[in-house]
C-alpha cells in the first residue's frame, strides 16, 4: 500500500533477492532529488480501472505492473510488432522487469482468467514525474477500447508520479513525432503541448492534489 493509493507502492532500491542480478556503482550526481543510480521499484498491485468498463466476457479490468504478475504477458505472441518491441525492451533494459516499468491492463473472465489488453512503457526521470515511452493494444483487443484503456493507463501513471514524489503534485511527459498523434492525445487525453523539441512534439499533463 502506498502513501496515496492502496493498490500503487514506489520503494527505494531493488529487493534484496533481485540486487544479484546487476552490479551498481555508487555515483552521486543528483537528477531531481535523487542519485541517478537509485532505482524507483513500481508496484502496481490489480489497480481497479475507473469507470464502468464493459467488454464481452470479461467480468473486471484492473492494471498490474510486469513485477506483479506474470512475465508471459510480456511475450510477442500477445501483441502487435511495435508494442511488442516496446514491451520487450523495456522489460529488459536498466532492471525494467524488477522495477515495473511497463504497466498491463488485464481482463478476468468470471473463473479469474486473465488475459493482456494493454500496455504502457514508462520512465521516471525525477521524482513525481512519469515520461510516457509508449501505450499499445494486445492484438485481441477491439479498437474501440482504445481510448478507455490509454485514459485508464494515463491515469495510473499519474498516480505513480504521485506517489514518486511529495504527493502534491504529479506531472506526465509525452514526446509524439506525428502532429495528428499529438492533437489526438491533447483532445482525448488533457495534454497541452509545451514545445516543439528535435524528436518532435514534447507534450505534459500535470495534476495538483489537495
Amino acid at each position: 500500500m502506498g502513501k496515496f493509493s492502496p493498490h500503487i507502492t514506489v520503494s527505494k532500491g531493488l529487493p534484496p533477492d533481485k540486487r544479484h542480478l546487476k552490479p551498481t556503482r555508487k555515483r552521486t550526481r543528483l537528477i531531481g532529488r535523487r542519485t541517478i543510480d537509485e532505482a524507483s521499484v513500481v508496484d502496481v498491485d490489480r489497480w481497479p480501472l475507473p469507470g464502468r468498463q464493459h467488454h464481452y466476457g470479461v467480468l473486471h479490468f484492473f492494471a498490474v505492473s510486469c513485477n506483479a504478475c506474470s512475465r508471459e504477458y510480456g511475450a510477442r505472441t500477445f501483441w502487435n510488432p511495435l508494442t511488442a518491441q516496446h514491451v520487450e525492451e523495456r522489460l529488459n533494459e536498466n532492471d525494467g522487469y524488477e522495477k515495473g516499468r511497463v504497466v498491463f491492463v488485464l481482463g478476468a473472465d468470471f473463473l479469474d482468467k486473465t488475459s493482456p489488453c494493454a500496455a504502457l512503457t514508462y520512465h521516471i526521470p525525477r521524482a513525481g514525474t512519469v515520461k510516457i515511452l509508449h501505450l499499445g493494444l494486445s492484438e485481441g483487443t477491439w479498437n474501440e477500447r482504445r481510448t478507455p484503456f490509454y485514459a485508464a493507463l494515463l491515469t495510473c501513471a499519474d498516480a505513480i508520479a504521485r506517489e514518486s514524489g511529495d504527493g502534491r503534485t504529479s506531472r506526465l511527459e509525452w514526446v509524439l513525432s506525428n502532429r495528428a498523434h499529438a492533437n489526438d492525445a491533447k483532445a482525448r487525453y488533457q495534454f497541452r503541448e509545451a514545445t516543439r523539441g528535435r524528436d518532435g512534439y514534447e507534450l505534459v499533463r500535470t495534476n495538483v492534489y489537495r
